[in-house]
């Protein structure tokens, strides 16, 4: 069997779910065609070719077209750079496998879907429509409509990241298989890099609370920054540290630029650079806050917890909410609530100890079912059309 591995785009933690699946896809035995922005970067021993995903790029008017425009070419484009493979090397795909299925890039996909004639599965990233039915995609302004994409003849079967969504997307897709799919981490080792370093000399033993990553207002900075300014957290150090973005209100850019000159805030307002370094400030802290706003989905920030036994701060409502229960490995607040959360971390701080004993997070359970090796157990499932089916 010959298999296209395609992806679109090549940012966040898609590269890492790309080379892994390349990495699977060997193991199991496939030969694959990689279909991806930087086919520079994979090496594998059944990759039997490789091809740049690089659609034209058409301005649009008015903007608000760009992004179906954009989907249409990609898909257009994808459909003949397959064909010519095909003809050139006097072989067939048998399967095309979408590394992440988004609802932003997938949107023409169903207009298109007619001419698609090979079967194809793929990992639907952001089940938004099941968490927040009818709301839009932030940023594109487009409500997500997976019952148009998944009624596709050709569709082999979809794989998940939210388990409670299985069964709801396996109506949408009758017939055609659907399972879950762990968000698993990368199992980089931390590395105390210079940012981790002058984290721990700032707090000088004090008890630190992180917000890493990219510090946008939906990941709750200004939540944790008016928690950092309470005189009843004097004693604890909030640490912001990753890129700060805007979008902020004028009230909440006064806050951050107060939090500069708090005592008890340590700033590093600039990428962390690496995956290791990243895991080396997680390592570094006592508690990692991740109190998302309006966030449905999967988020392996609590993985990398999981694997570093930090407990977790998250909002209420969603999928991280059900996991930190489940797994006992985290407190749950309500969101853009610094009292709530200001509370919740009294409960872990100063004694983090008292709260592990009492609360016996499950860690190691989380560990192993969001493995590399659960990842590809959950791949091979992907590719053999394994998982729940609905009825007709």
């Amino acid at each position: 069997m010959t298999i296209a591995l395609v992806e679109r785009v090549w940012h966040g933690h898609i590269p890492v779910y790309y080379t892994a699946f390349c990495e699977f896809l060997s193991d199991l035995g496939h030969d694959f065609v990689a279909i991806c922005p930087h086919p520079d970067r994979i090496a594998s021993p059944r990759m039997i070719d490789s091809i740049r995903f690089a659609p034209p790029k058409l301005p649009v008017r008015p903007r608000r077209c760009q992004q179906w425009v954009d989907s249409f070419i990609s898909n257009r484009w994808l459909r003949r750079t397959m064909r010519n493979w095909e003809n050139t090397h006097d072989r067939k795909i048998s399967l095309v496998v979408f590394a992440c299925i988004s609802d932003w890039d997938f949107v023409a996909f169903p207009r298109t879907a007619n001419g698609f004639p090979w079967p194809w599965c793929g990992l639907y990233v952001h089940c938004r429509s099941f968490r927040l039915p009818g709301t839009a995609i932030p940023g594109a302004g487009t409500v997500p409509h997976p019952e148009k994409l998944y009624c596709h003849p050709n569709l082999h079967s979809v794989a998940v990241m939210d388990e409670a969504a299985v069964s709801y997307l396996s109506r949408l897709a009758l017939g055609r298989p659907v399972s879950f799919f762990p968000d698993f981490i990368d199992g980089t080792p931390p590395e105390t890099g210079e940012i981790a370093q002058a984290m721990l000399r700032f707090a000088a033993g004090r008890p630190i609370i992180v917000s890493p990553g990219h510090l946008q207002p939906s990941k709750g900075v200004a939540t944790l920054g008016y928690a950092a300014l309470d005189p009843a957290n004097a004693d604890f150090v909030f640490a912001f540290i990753g890129q700060l973005s805007g979008g902020f209100s004028p009230e909440e850019d006064a806050m951050i630029e107060r939090l500069k000159t708090a005592p008890n805030v340590f700033m590093h307002l600039e990428p962390i650079g690496s995956d290791a370094h990243f895991n080396g400030v997680l390592q570094a802290c006592d508690v990692v806050f991740a109190g998302y706003h309006d966030f449905p989905h999967s988020s392996n920030i609590m993985g990398k917890a999981a694997e570093l036994k930090k407990p977790v701060i998250v909002s209420e409502g969603y999928l991280m909410a059900e996991r930190a229960r489940r797994y006992r490995s985290g407190e749950v607040v309500p969101q853009k609530d610094p009292a709530s959360l200001t509370a919740a971390i009294h409960r872990i701080l100063p004694d983090k100890e008292a709260w592990i004993r009492q609360h016996q997070p499950q860690w190691d359970l989380y560990r192993t079912e969001t493995s590399r090796a659960a990842a590809k157990h959950a791949f091979a499932r992907l590719i053999n059309g394994d998982g729940e089916i609905a009825s007709r």
